[in-house]
């Protein structure tokens, strides 16, 4: 039997970032399931410099994620002046994330045999994903035994 995760998130995005903690804890609890990661294309192609509206909407979001995570943040002051919010250079695999109907970030999808179950779109705390991944994790250990 063929199984693994895929976790689809962008290294600069901030709910991936809230979401660390719940990947943390699967793979402490699941080291036997191989964990995928397929980068998105969260901003691709910026070229400008953040102005302070941007500053101070990235601000909020960054709050907002950090209370519903508990990841801290910066704050976007304690980005350089010339900060461009642009994802694309560390996330080229965009086009396998579309792919795959991905629609928001973080995903994480689990796969048995090229079958994808659909853990988390989007932020999810770890008691929301962790009971879906125990049934998902028990389903297969039951298929495997028949």
């Amino acid at each position: 039997m063929s199984q693994r995760l895929l976790y689809v998130m962008d290294p600069m995005c901030s709910w991936c970032w809230g979401f660390a903690p719940v990947i943390e804890r699967i793979i402490a609890d699941y080291p036997q399931l191989p964990l995928h990661l397929v980068a998105g294309g969260l901003r691709p192609g910026a070229r400008a410099p953040l102005d302070d509206a941007a500053r101070s909407a990235l601000g909020e979001h960054w709050e907002a994620v950090a209370i519903a995570s508990g990841q801290p943040f910066l704050t976007p002051d304690d980005l350089p002046d010339a900060f461009v919010y642009n994802t694309e250079p560390a996330c080229r695999a965009l086009v396998t994330g579309r792919d795959l109907g991905i629609a928001g970030f973080p995903t994480l999808l689990a796969e048995r045999n090229g079958q994808l179950a659909l853990l988390a779109n989007g932020y999810q705390s770890p008691g929301d994903v962790v009971p879906l991944l125990e049934r998902w994790v028990a389903a297969g250990e039951s298929a495997a035994s028949a």
